[in-house]
């Protein structure tokens, strides 16, 4: 496109150029409400319901583009193995962050003497709770936040990524599979998955079976010599 065909200061209304076609007459007001809508979404709109929208999101969407862009015999396939991901991806990440977002919330709290407070609350909103108490829980509740989203995304990728989404997605999977590529009802499909995941569960104690059985051991130990500790100083006192 040739320079000249940009609208200048002096014909600032006049959008004749094709690229400005669908623009609407007054494109000032566009800050403005991309602003609003940004200010709305930070002050209402926490991580649990970002990842609310964007597991919707993908639940209508990528199954779709599998049955579209995919290959013959893998359409069914891939569309249900993304609408499992997308359905146990989302719940485990609403439950997760909001479970950490609300412990946050309880552990930081604005007192002096709080460990967490004094060691993770920036020294601003510290200073806040002075002079604006209401400025200062407004931030904190953002920060609190911001501050537990993080620890929920450290505890996925380090433990529930692996031992909680990648066992229930294949079961979903397979709970849809049987419903939707063998005609099976949503009972006898359930049962099936039940029945497979009980199986694999019985395997993995069969291989993990002295591990548990040793730290069962060890808080046994720990227990009695707790109440052993006890015991002693019931007795001491009663003394």
């Amino acid at each position: 496109m040739k320079i000249s065909s940009f609208p200048y200061k002096s014909d600032k209304n006049n959008y004749s150029c094709p690229s400005f076609k669908s623009f609407p007459q007054h494109p000032k007001y566009f800050p403005e409400i991309m602003a609003t809508i940004a200010k709305v979404g930070g002050e209402y709109i926490s991580m649990p319901e970002q990842r609310l929208f964007l597991a919707v999101t993908a639940l209508f969407m990528q199954p779709l583009i599998d049955l579209k862009f995919a290959s013959e015999d893998k359409k069914v396939d891939s569309a249900i193995k993304s609408a499992s991901k997308a359905m146990v991806g989302g719940c485990t990440g609403i439950a997760i962050r909001s479970l950490f977002i609300k412990l946050t919330n309880k552990s930081i709290a604005p007192l002096k003497d709080n460990f967490l407070y004094r060691y993770f609350l920036p020294d601003k909103i510290q200073k806040m709770f002075e002079f604006e108490p209401l400025m200062a829980k407004k931030l904190l509740k953002q920060y609190n936040s911001s501050l537990g989203t993080i620890f929920a995304i450290a505890f996925m990728v380090l433990f529930s990524n692996a031992n909680i989404d990648a066992p229930l997605t294949s079961d979903v999977q397979d709970l849809l599979s049987g419903v939707i590529k063998e005609n099976k009802t949503w009972e006898d499909s359930f049962k099936t998955v039940i029945k497979s995941r009980c199986r694999k569960v019985r395997i993995w104690f069969k291989h993990k079976k002295d591990f548990v059985l040793k730290v069962y051991e060890k808080l046994r130990k720990i227990s009695e010599i707790l109440k052993s500790d006890d015991t002693k100083k019931t007795n001491g006192g009663s003394k």
